[in-house]
């Protein structure tokens, strides 16, 4: 185990920020999570943000953040295939309903307009959503990787140091966005008052143990000292 006296306890709804010393392991237990070394439940998927998104000199930004949707994809393929072919067997018919289920859930026809809105919100202007990702700058790329992972909308979403490359304006959008998301938030950020407006948890990593408070950053303060 990477660290064989942590217990991970992550709650449907809640919001954690990541805390500890300088070289206490946050970084490492997250790139844990996202090389699957924690084992999760099969139904949770997670997005571990990590990287800026390619340089590319034909996918626009808006693309890229459409195109991260895997999920989106595979279903869309497997729908135009069963649909394609002849086979009208409960199974196929049951299948076809997961899908269209599942795509309802992932508001499929309205993909594109989320993906603007939360592009607009990490300041990108209509304009700048129709460049290609090639013409950025690596933290811009950052951005626009930021917004697949919301975009992606995960059970469990990882963010490392989320306003690295963030002006003001997107910090608070950020922010705004962050405090209403309903799964599961695991972050760590050097920002005191992003994890109090965002966490309802914090995690506080020491001589690899994590130890729970409830609360925000300011209210573990409290508790702890």
């Amino acid at each position: 185990a990477v660290f064989p006296n942590a217990t991970i306890q992550l709650y449907f709804g809640h919001r954690y920020g990541l805390i500890g010393s300088n070289g206490s392991g946050k970084t490492t237990l997250m790139n844990a999570f996202a090389a699957g070394e924690i084992e999760l439940p099969k139904c949770v998927d997670y997005y571990h943000l990590k990287h800026e998104v390619e340089a590319s000199d034909t996918k626009t930004a808006l693309e890229a953040v459409l195109e991260s949707d895997t999920e989106k994809k595979m279903l869309d393929d497997e729908l135009e295939k069963l649909t394609s072919s002849d086979d009208t067997t409960d199974e196929t018919v049951q299948r076809l309903e997961e899908i269209y289920e599942r795509l309802d859930e992932l508001d499929a026809d309205t993909a594109e307009v989320r993906a603007a809105r939360i592009l607009l919100g990490l300041g990108f202007d209509k304009a700048m959503q129709n460049r290609c990702t090639g013409s950025f700058s690596g933290g811009w790329r950052m951005r626009i990787s930021l917004a697949s992972a919301l975009f992606q909308n995960p059970t469990l979403l990882l963010l490392d140091e989320p306003t690295n490359h963030l002006d003001i304006e997107a910090v608070v959008w950020l922010e705004g966005y962050l405090k209403n998301f309903k799964k599961i938030l695991f972050m760590v950020s050097h920002s005191q008052d992003f994890m109090n407006g965002v966490c309802t948890n914090i995690a506080l990593m020491q001589q690899g143990r994590l130890e729970y408070f409830t609360g925000n950053y300011d209210t573990f303060v409290q508790a702890k000292w």
